[in-house]
């Protein structure tokens, strides 16, 4: 406009012509940059606020899908590593009493044989050592004997402490009681020390004696009770015999 007004003007100038060009360009110029610095400015800011707000949507999404994976993967191992314990324990429970019945079955069978072989080896020591003549293994002590290891038995059983050694102890301790009990002449403290002293010989002594002190006087005073041990003895005898 300037420069229309400047042409058609008579009086203007070469100079004059030069100078509104010049301001003309300076102006286009100027509003130009603005215009096309606000524009960058607009479109930064708008892009930035557009990658800005898609940023934090993509984190917010890929947390969530993050936390959402985890938590379901968590959940899922979980209840594979429960299921996994529960099926394992179950079977090793199932392994741990099996083993247990096959073991206390075995060690059973152990104990019945060693005690068979304990009595009959002490048996022979008794000959052998001239405390007798003839084998005291009779009717009489051998009743007395099994109502003795009968309940010492299921005291050791119960209380799963199962071993030869200990219910071994128990037989020759319970055998030295029985031969003194039932009057017989011989009832000589060396073959049967099989304690590591005379004290805990002793000690074993008495404690048999009073778990037993109701039950021997009745095998002596009541005959059908005898007979009923007596039977059982019989009845188990086999099973000493494998």
């Amino acid at each position: 406009m300037l420069c229309r007004k400047a042409v058609f003007s008579e009086a203007a100038t070469e100079h004059q012509l030069q100078a509104v060009v010049i301001t003309s360009l300076y102006l286009t110029c100027s509003y130009m940059g603005n215009v096309v610095i606000t524009s960058l400015y607009l479109t930064c800011s708008y892009m930035g606020n557009v990658v800005i707000t898609s940023l934090y949507l993509t984190c917010s999404y890929m947390v969530n899908v993050v936390i959402t994976s985890l938590y379901l993967t968590c959940s899922y191992m979980g209840n594979v590593v429960i299921t996994s314990l529960y099926l394992t324990c179950s079977y090793m429970g199932n392994v741990v009493i099996t083993s247990l019945y096959l073991t206390c079955s075995y060690m059973g069978n152990v104990v019945i044989t060693s005690l068979y072989l304990t009595c009959s080896y002490m048996g022979n020591v008794v000959i052998t050592s001239l405390y007798l003549t003839c084998s005291y293994m009779g009717n009489v002590v051998i009743t007395s004997l099994y109502l003795t290891c009968s309940y010492m038995g299921n005291v050791v059983i119960t209380s799963l402490y199962l071993t030869c050694s200990y219910m071994g102890n128990v037989v020759i301790t319970s055998l030295y009681l029985t031969c003194s009990y039932m009057g017989n002449k011989t009832s000589p403290l060396r073959p049967f020390l099989v304690e590591s002293s005379r004290d805990i010989f002793w000690e074993s002594c008495l404690s048999i004696i009073n778990l037993m002190s109701g039950n021997m006087p009745q095998m002596s005073t009541d005959q059908h009770y005898f007979f009923q041990l007596k039977n059982e003895s019989q009845k188990d005898e086999p099973l000493t015999q494998r």
